[in-house]
C-alpha cells in the first residue's frame, strides 16, 4: 500500500512543481515593486530550489521501476517536503497581505486558495502530507487576515476555515477510496494467480478434458489429462 502511495505521489510531483514555479514567478512579477515585497527574490529562489529537489526525487523514484514496498520513513519524507514548501507559501501572505490595496489582496487570497486546493488534490494519496499542506497554508493566510484586521478580513477568515476543512475532508475521502481500490486490485491479482495454479494443476493431473473458449465461443485451448 505504501509503495503504491509513494508511486502515485512521484507521478503527480512534477506537475505540482510546475504549478508551484509558475505561480511563484507570477507572484514575483506582480508584487516585486511593492515595498513589502523586498523578500520576493530570495523567496522565489528558495521555492525554485525546493521544486527542483522534489522533481529530482520523484524522477529517482520512478527510475527504480516497480517497487513492492516502502518504509514508514517515506511517509515522513513526503510530509516534510510538503510542509517545507507550504511554509514558503505561508510566508507570502503574512508579509504581503496587510500592506496591499484591496485589489492586490484579492490576488493573494486567490493565489493561496488555488495553491491550497491544487496541492490537496495532488497529495491526498498520503493524508498526513495533505493535512500538513492545508494546515500550514491556512495558518499563513489566517495570520495575514488577522494582521490586516478589517471586518472583511474576518469574513474571509471564516470562509478560509470552512474551505480548509472541506479540502481535508474531501482529501481523506479520496485517500480512503484510493486505498480500497488498491486493496481490491491486490485481491484480484491473488485470486487470478490462485485460479491459474488450480487450472494448471487440473490440466496436468486430471483425467478429464479442460478447454478454454474466447468471447466468440471458439475453442482457444484444450488439454486432456
Amino acid at each position: 500500500m505504501r509503495a503504491n502511495q509513494m508511486d502515485a505521489i512521484a507521478k503527480t510531483t512534477p506537475l505540482m512543481m510546475v504549478a508551484n514555479v509558475t505561480c511563484a514567478t507570477l507572484a514575483f512579477v506582480a508584487f516585486k515593486e511593492v515595498p513589502s515585497g523586498w523578500f520576493l527574490p530570495y523567496w522565489t529562489i528558495a521555492l525554485y530550489l525546493l521544486a527542483s529537489l522534489s522533481v529530482y526525487s520523484s524522477h529517482t523514484t520512478e527510475k527504480r521501476g516497480l517497487v513492492y514496498s516502502a518504509s514508514k520513513r517515506a511517509y515522513g519524507r513526503a510530509t516534510k517536503a510538503a510542509g517545507t514548501i507550504a511554509i514558503l507559501w505561508g510566508i507570502l501572505p503574512v508579509l504581503l497581505y496587510p500592506t496591499l490595496n484591496p485589489s492586490y489582496q484579492a490576488v493573494v487570497i486567490a493565489l493561496l486558495c488555488g495553491m491550497m486546493g491544487g496541492g490537496a488534490m495532488s497529495l491526498y494519496f498520503v493524508p498526513r502530507a495533505l493535512f500538513t499542506w492545508v494546515t500550514v497554508l491556512a495558518i499563513g493566510c489566517g495570520a495575514a487576515l488577522f494582521l490586516e484586521g478589517s471586518y472583511a478580513s474576518v469574513i474571509v477568515l471564516v470562509m478560509l476555515a470552512v474551505y480548509s476543512a472541506s479540502l481535508m475532508r474531501a482529501g481523506l475521502t479520496m485517500a480512503n477510496t484510493f486505498a480500497k481500490n488498491t486493496v481490491t486490485s491486490f485481491e484480484l491479482i491473488d485470486q487470478s494467480e490462485t485460479i491459474g495454479l488450480l487450472l494448471r494443476d487440473f490440466a496436468e493431473s486430471a483425467s478429464d478434458w479442460l478447454w478454454e473458449m474466447n468471447a466468440t465461443g471458439n475453442l482457444n485451448n484444450g488439454n486432456s489429462g
